[in-house]
């Protein structure tokens, strides 16, 4: 597997390094069930049942919110930031640390949503529905869904085996052939 990543990527320790944490993530599992992290799901229905139109004023809610879930998992108060010029009006930085030394990856969401209109939805817009494996609320496509899922995987990022083991991509790289290796043998 190793060959194929490098053959993909060249020679990149980014991609070993992240290659190893989906690697960990899936050893990992549910460590700790009563602690579990929330599913981009489960944070989805949380983020559409607030109307965070402009008119509402309820932006900044959304973005307390997943400050909440970050809180909650781990992140220290001063990597996540709730930034506004008003209450009503919110963003939120949240910074998970890494340890190589390289330039940071800015990821981006928004998490406010146009005004809906009533008639136009067969159901209610502020309560996420599944229906026909596709899932239905006001700002499903643009773009909660996207916040949803940055939040629930830094979470997971913070909770694997590479964050909490606090070794390097290459010794976790390491630690995993050897395990396989002692696996199998």
């Amino acid at each position: 597997m190793e060959k194929l990543m490098r053959k993909l990527v060249g020679k990149s320790k980014e991609f070993t390094a992240f290659a190893l944490l989906v690697s960990g993530l899936a050893l990992a599992g549910a460590a700790n069930a009563t602690d579990a992290a929330p599913t981009a799901r489960q944070l989805l229905g949380e983020l559409i049942a607030i109307p965070s139109t402009e008119e509402t004023g309820r932006a900044r809610e959304s973005a307390e919110l997943l400050a909440k879930h970050l809180l909650t998992a781990g992140f220290p108060e001063e990597d996540v930031q709730l930034l506004g010029p008003e209450n009503t009006v919110g963003g939120l930085v949240a910074r998970l640390h890494g340890s190589t030394g390289k330039r940071p990856v800015l990821l981006l969401a928004h998490l406010d949503v146009v005004p809906s209109v009533a008639e136009y939805w067969s159901s209610d817009p502020y309560k996420l529905v599944t229906r026909d494996g596709n899932l239905y609320g006001r700002g499903t496509s643009d773009n909660k869904t996207g916040a949803a899922t940055l939040i629930a995987n830094l979470i997971r990022m913070k909770r694997s085996l590479y964050y909490m083991t606090g070794r390097s991509p290459d010794q976790m790289h390491h630690a995993f052939r050897g395990a396989l290796t002692t696996k199998l043998t």
